[in-house]
C-alpha cells in the first residue's frame, strides 16, 4: 500500500498497471562527473553526482539533482535544454550528490514557473534518521531539506511499492534484494533508524525509474544500491517485459569484482539488453569490462557524460569525449 504524505490529486497521475507502453523517450545526462566540451561562451562542468532530464512522450521528469546548487542549471542553459517546465522530480536516495540541486534548482525555476520541480517522488527511508559517530547531530540532511522543499509549496510524495506514475513509466518502489550485491559504501558505522531500531545504513530506499516500451524497458538508476542485478529483475516484475532495451546511470559497480560483474553480465545477456550507459559510480574500467563480456560495442555502451543522449529510436548518441 502506498504511503501518501501529502493526499492529491495529478493530472495524468494513475495506479494500478495500465499495460500501456511508452513511445517516445529520451534521456539526457545533466551531471555526472565527465563532462564534454560545450562551447566556449557555455562550456559543460563534470562533478561527483547524477542527474539526469527524462523525457517521456511529452511529460518531463528530473531524476536526481545532482550535487551542486547550480550545476545541473548552468549544464542545462548550455544544452539549450528549459527546466522550469519541469514538475516532476525524483530523488534515487539521499546521498548529497543526487539531492545537492533540490532546493536551489526548486527555488530559481518557480521564480518562472511555480509548478517547477513542485512534486517530489521518493521511496519510503528516504527521510530517515541517520547517525556516524564520527558526525554531531543528524547525518541525512534531507530530513531538514524536506521541511525547507514543503515551505515552498513542494509536495512529497512517498512510496513503498512500485507505482505507475504515468502509463508505462514506474517507480520501483523499494527493491527486494536478493543477489547478495553490496552496492553500498560502508565503514559500518553509519546506521539507520528503522521503526524504532538502528542497523546499518544499506541505503533502503533506493529507487529506480522503469519506463515500458514496446523494444523493452528501460532503466534508469542514480547509484543503484540495490544491485544492477536485483533492479533488472525487479524491472521484470513490475513492468511485466522481460527484455532491456536501456540501462542508464549510476550503477555503484566502480569496485565490483569480476566475479560480480560477470554475473551482473550474465543478467543483462539473458534479457537482451541493447543499450548503457555507465555514468556517475558504475565505474570507467567496470563498464568497459561489462561491453566486453555483454559483445557491445562502443556504439551502443559507453561511460556516460554531461550531454549523453539515449532516445527509444535511435538508441545512444555519446559526447565526443566518451565517442
Amino acid at each position: 500500500m502506498k504511503i501518501f504524505i501529502l493526499l492529491f490529486a495529478m493530472v495524468g497521475l494513475v495506479s494500478g498497471a495500465s499495460g500501456q507502453t511508452v513511445k517516445d523517450v529520451k534521456v539526457t545526462i545533466l551531471s555526472t562527473m565527465i563532462a564534454d566540451y560545450g562551447t566556449a561562451e557555455k562550456p559543460l562542468f563534470g562533478e561527483w553526482g547524477f542527474s539526469a532530464l527524462v523525457e517521456i512522450d511529452g511529460k518531463k521528469i528530473l531524476f536526481d539533482t545532482g550535487r551542486s546548487e547550480n550545476l545541473v542549471l548552468e549544464n542545462a542553459d548550455a544544452l539549450g535544454i528549459e527546466l522550469s517546465d519541469v514538475e516532476d522530480v525524483i530523488l534515487s536516495h539521499y546521498h548529497f550528490d543526487h539531492t545537492g540541486g533540490l532546493l536551489n534548482m526548486r527555488k530559481r525555476l518557480s521564480a518562472k514557473n511555480p509548478k517547477a520541480l513542485s512534486r517530489l517522488h521518493v521511496n519510503k527511508g528516504m527521510f530517515s534518521h541517520r547517525h556516524h559517530p564520527d558526525v554531531d547531530g543528524e547525518f541525512n540532511q534531507m530530513v531538514a531539506e524536506r521541511k525547507t522543499y514543503e515551505k515552498t509549496g513542494g509536495k512529497v510524495f512517498v512510496y513503498d511499492t512500485e507505482e505507475e506514475i504515468f502509463p508505462g513509466v514506474w517507480l520501483s518502489g523499494p527493491i527486494p534484494r536478493k543477489s547478495g550485491e553490496e552496492n553500498w559504501s560502508t565503514d559500518g558505522k553509519l546506521k539507520v533508524q528503522i521503526e524504532n531500531e538502528w542497523i546499518l545504513d544499506t541505503v533502503p530506499e533506493s529507487l529506480s525509474l522503469f519506463i515500458a516500451t514496446d523494444k523493452g524497458t528501460v532503466i534508469i538508476s542514480g547509484c543503484g544500491h540495490a544491485g544492477l542485478i536485483n533492479i533488472a529483475h525487479h524491472s521484470k516484475l513490475v513492468t511485466k517485459l522481460s527484455n532491456l532495451n536501456a540501462v542508464i546511470g549510476g550503477f555503484h559497480l566502480m569496485s565490483a569484482s569480476e566475479a560480480q560483474l560477470a554475473s551482473t553480465a550474465t543478467t543483462l545477456s539473458k534479457m537482451g539488453v541493447k543499450h548503457f550507459i555507465g555514468a556517475h559510480c558504475t565505474g570507467i574500467e567496470s563498464t568497459h569490462s561489462l561491453r566486453d563480456k555483454l559483445e557491445l560495442n562502443r556504439s551502443n555502451m559507453i561511460n556516460g557524460s554531461v550531454g549523453t543522449i539515449y532516445t527509444i529510436s535511435e538508441g545512444v548518441k555519446p559526447t565526443w569525449i566518451v565517442k
